[in-house]
């Protein structure tokens, strides 16, 4: 059993290290509905299997303006420093309520498959499920601030820009709504993170990305 538990733990961390540098990852259900543009996003409840994650929350905490439930301190201290990180930048993100976890432990969905970060829309709130690392979180948060600031035109000369399909096409690294959330995590990151499927990533091209989206430098 402890050695099954083991290979477990060591097949979550792999592939959270996947999503960090921009392998290929497991895709839950959940995933298939994520990050729709603001335009175009039905109102959905959280899947079954991101309220199963949840089900155990204490109740929210409000920082700022954000709605949050989180599994622990350390939880909800990951979510005021990706806020904190917006608002050092001028950022301003619209309502949003963030479902956070600290560490992967809540992060298989009731298939087995591993969902690591999830945006939707709730009534008059954006949602944001998110767990595991900080570049996930500025991540989520990043396709937040584009669905609420980016007009069309915008979208469509970022999406001409970054050499991509669509704002949002079926492929990872062809979806500019994807490539403006890495560059989003990028610029926030202290580390300035790397996405690795969502080319060219480098610094220079993801510098300029971050400014056309924002109007503003990355942070230090």
């Amino acid at each position: 059993m402890r050695s099954s538990r083991t290979a477990l733990t060591i097949t979550v961390l792999l592939a959270a290290l996947g999503y960090a540098l921009g392998t290929p990852r497991e895709a839950g259900p959940a995933e298939a509905a994520e990050n729709l543009p603001a335009s175009a996003a039905p109102v959905l409840p959280a899947p079954s299997e991101l309220r199963a994650w949840y089900a155990d929350y204490p109740a929210a905490s409000d920082i700022d303006g954000a709605r949050i439930y989180a599994d622990g301190a350390d939880a909800v201290a990951e979510v005021r420093w990706a806020l904190d990180r917006f608002e050092d930048a001028g950022l301003a993100l619209p309502h949003v309520e963030v479902w956070m976890h600290d560490d992967l432990s809540g992060c298989r969905s009731n298939d087995g498959s591993l969902v690591v970060g999830y945006t939707t829309v709730r009534s008059d709130r954006r949602v944001v499920y998110s767990c595991g690392t900080r570049f996930t979180l500025l991540h989520e948060l990043g396709h937040v601030f584009v669905n609420e600031h980016l007009s069309d035109a915008e979208r469509d000369a970022f999406t001409r820009t970054r050499r991509a399909d669509a704002w949002r096409a079926d492929e990872w690294s062809r979806s500019a709504s994807e490539h403006a959330a890495d560059v989003i995590a990028w610029g926030l990151h202290p580390e300035h993170v790397r996405p690795s499927r969502t080319l060219p990533n480098d610094d220079a091209s993801l510098g300029e990305a971050f400014v056309m989206l924002t109007g503003v430098a990355p942070l230090p």
